[in-house]
């Protein structure tokens, strides 16, 4: 395991050592590219992969052969080489040592370990296909989590298009097309208000000028404005339409 003394107490351990026979096949667990392929030191037989989207140095040693070349990419699946136990693992079962480097060697059982508690189940629930923002200056985030990037601010009121739901959060698309997640404590049914019946054109979509249907506002009930300003106006059937704000 990671840590582990080596040599006396002189060093520690810079990885996890995963037994398996010799010649069992050793697969790129990401996309990359391989910067090294060396026979030599500790690692003996070795090959190293960047992972360019963790920004992380995968290595791979004591293989009994290499089958990569320096500087070739590879994708998640592709053999790097097989198992065996060259370099200072000689005296010992064959085995693949496995380490990561970013700025130094971090613990990788984390980034291999599959056993999980299992996420709680969630109740079947039927979606509503629009909410609004019931918060002002609520977050859209690019991912489910408070931690990660803000990429837009909503205003009370604002309608959404739901998309996906977790436990915590629904996957959102605005009416301008901005796709992320809000919390769910933010979002609230749609005030759904009956029209009058008139006859008026009515937009496709939130910034057309030109895409327009006749309809009759009788059938249809407003359920809150775009960020440019427009009436949304949906029907039964669950057509959305965008009235200028004369409608």
């Amino acid at each position: 395991v990671w840590g582990d003394v080596r040599d006396g107490g002189e060093r520690s351990h810079e990885g996890v050592d995963i037994f398996a026979s010799r010649g069992t096949t050793v697969l790129a667990p990401v996309e990359g590219v391989v910067t090294a392929v060396r026979d030599r030191g500790l690692g003996g037989k070795q090959v190293w992969v960047r992972d360019t989207k963790r920004g992380w140095n995968l290595y791979f040693a004591h293989l009994d052969s290499q089958l990569v070349s320096n500087l070739q990419r590879v994708s998640p699946g592709d053999t790097l080489g097989l198992v065996g136990n060259t370099g200072n693992a000689r005296s010992t079962a064959p085995h693949l040592h496995f380490g990561i480097y970013q700025s130094g060697a971090i613990n990788p059982f984390p980034a291999i370990e599959t056993e999980f508690d299992a996420a709680p189940e969630l109740e079947v629930q039927q979606l509503a296909t629009i909410m609004r923002v019931n918060t002002a200056n609520s977050n859209i985030r690019s991912q489910p989590t408070t931690k990660s990037e803000v990429i837009s601010k909503l205003e009370v009121n604002t309608p959404v298009f739901i998309l996906a739901a977790t436990l915590d959060w629904f996957q959102v698309k605005t009416v301008e097309g901005v796709n992320g997640f809000l919390y769910r404590n933010l979002l609230s049914a749609v005030d759904s208000i009956a029209l009058e019946e008139k006859e008026t054109y009515a937009f496709t979509q939130a910034n057309s000028t030109s895409d327009s249907l006749s309809v009759d506002l009788a059938h249809f009930s407003s359920i809150g404005y775009s960020g440019n300003g427009r009436k949304l106006i949906i029907d039964k059937d669950g057509n959305l339409l965008y009235l200028t704000s004369a409608d």
